[in-house]
C-alpha cells in the first residue's frame, strides 16, 4: 500500500511502490500477536487483488 497522509490529516490511496517480489524482514524483541491482511482498496493494488505469502520463522 501507499497511503501518504498531508499536513492537514488527509488520507490518498495511491498505487503501490513495491514490485512483485518485494519483502520486509522484522525481527521482534518480545512476543508478539501479528495480523495481516490484504487491503481491498481499488487503487491500492492497482486494481488487482492477489494472494500474500508470509512466513513465521
Amino acid at each position: 500500500m501507499n497511503v501518504p497522509v498531508d499536513v492537514e490529516g488527509h488520507l490518498r490511496v495511491d498505487p503501490p511502490v513495491s514490485k512483485a517480489g518485494d519483502g520486509i524482514a522484522l525481527q521482534t524483541e518480545m512476543d508478539l500477536v501479528i495480523g495481516l491482511t490484504a487491503c481491498s482498496a481499488y487503487s491500492s493494488n492497482g486494481g488487482t487483488f492477489k494472494p500474500i505469502y508470509y512466513r513465521i520463522n
